[in-house]
């Protein structure tokens, strides 16, 4: 029965999404498993923090497509590395794929199906704990640019 929904979900996202760009590729569990393996790569998890904590790939990174913050999160993201981007079901991450074809990024990877296809394609997730009362510092770019030049 998850196969015939993720079937659906292939069909939908390439019949909804932009079919001809050539940053955005739509992939399947397997071979985004393997260009973590193959390649370097960043990894984003676009769930919200608390999907994440419940299980997520190894090494990726959490930005919540929800957040007021999502763009700016995403512009200090590295644009010469190719992005593998995942969400639950495959319909955040689209959406975060083509937000980062706008803002320039050349390589961008959408895991169909989400982490959904990933867990019945048996790959493992790792869980880790929230860290509750503490707050991370939040900057903007120009204080970010402002700290990197002060650190030459």
């Amino acid at each position: 029965m998850r196969e015939i929904l993720y079937s659906f979900a292939v069909i939908f996202l390439v019949s909804c999404g932009n079919t001809n760009s050539q940053i955005i590729q739509n992939i399947g569990a397997s071979e985004f498993n393997l260009l973590i393996k193959k390649e370097e790569t960043i990894i984003l998890d676009v769930r919200t923090p608390q999907e994440f904590h419940s299980g997520h790939i190894k090494d990726a990174t959490n930005i919540d497509f929800y957040e007021g913050g999502f763009i700016d999160k995403l512009q200090m993201v590295r644009k010469d590395l190719p992005i593998l981007v995942y969400c639950r079901s495959g319909g955040r991450s689209y959406s975060s794929a083509r937000k980062m074809e706008e803002l320039g990024f050349t390589r961008v990877y959408n895991l169909v199906g989400g982490i959904g296809a990933w867990n019945t394609a048996n790959y493992t997730t790792i869980k880790s704990k929230e860290l509750k009362g503490l707050t991370q510092p939040t900057f903007t770019i120009s204080e970010v640019d402002t700290i990197l030049k002060n650190n030459d």
